[in-house]
């Protein structure tokens, strides 16, 4: 079957999928659900996706081509429409770009990330979609980054109240929490125990009365290194101490 679709693509995972069985016209106009190998192609001609449907539901291998090139993008497997395995992702030279670690929909394990060379360029840990500590960035000989960054803490004290300062250098996009992660390291930030920080001036700002002094509390910045890669990184403060 021949159909034209517009594709879109976001970071490693983009990949179209719809809700419900998906359907398709046949030769003589009447619409049917989707079922084996369906080819999509777009207005030139040249073959954009081979995906595998049972009973109107993504099933098996799917492919996504380069525009204008029979050279595959995207590699992945569905079973029974939720995205499951390692997906992988090409540069149009056919090297290697990510690899992406599937379970029932959600990423889970270790993305890896490639140079052109095809050497590694990253390691991002995740959980659940969720990013976690662990971050592993490559220079592009292959040799591992040592300077990642880390949180920035001032103290100001004031009568009966104190307010510590967080900031973080080489990173974009930084929100600071004050909680615990998942399993010791993922941050899931809608759980009862993670507080977001307010930010003032580009710094996060925690307050806490002369009382809670010698408390243990993780600080946790979220961010995006110089790389563009998610970063999660924690540190362990003892209140009223710098």
């Amino acid at each position: 079957m021949i159909c034209r679709v517009s594709i879109l693509f976001y970071f490693l995972i983009a990949i179209v999928s719809c809700d419900g069985p998906a359907k398709t016209a046949d030769k003589d106009g009447e619409t049917r659900q989707k079922e084996g190998l369906i080819k999509t192609y777009d207005d030139s001609g040249n073959l954009q996706s081979e995906i595998n449907y049972r009973d109107g539901i993504k099933h098996g291998k799917s492919l996504l081509y380069h525009s204008g090139s029979d050279q595959v993008m995207l590699e992945m497997t569905y079973l029974d429409g939720k995205r499951s395995g390692i997906a992988r992702k090409y540069y149009e030279s056919g090297k290697i770009y990510a690899e992406t670690p599937y379970e029932n929909d959600e990423v889970n394990g270790i993305v890896k990330l490639f140079y052109r060379n095809g050497h590694l360029k990253a390691e991002i840990p995740y959980h659940q979609s969720k990013e976690g500590l662990g971050l592993k960035e490559y220079y592009t000989n292959g040799e591992l980054k040592t300077d990642m960054p880390d949180i920035k803490v001032r103290l100001q004290k004031f009568k009966g109240q104190s307010v510590y300062y967080f900031s973080i250098e080489d990173c974009t996009e930084a929100n600071f929490f004050i909680g615990s992660l998942l399993n010791n390291q993922f941050l899931i930030e809608d759980l009862p125990f993670v507080e977001i920080l307010p930010k003032r001036n580009g710094e996060a700002l925690y307050g806490f009365p002369k009382s809670a002094e010698g408390e243990i509390v993780n600080v946790i910045c979220r961010c995006r290194t110089t790389a563009k890669n998610p970063y999660v990184v924690r540190k362990v403060i003892e209140l009223g101490k710098s």
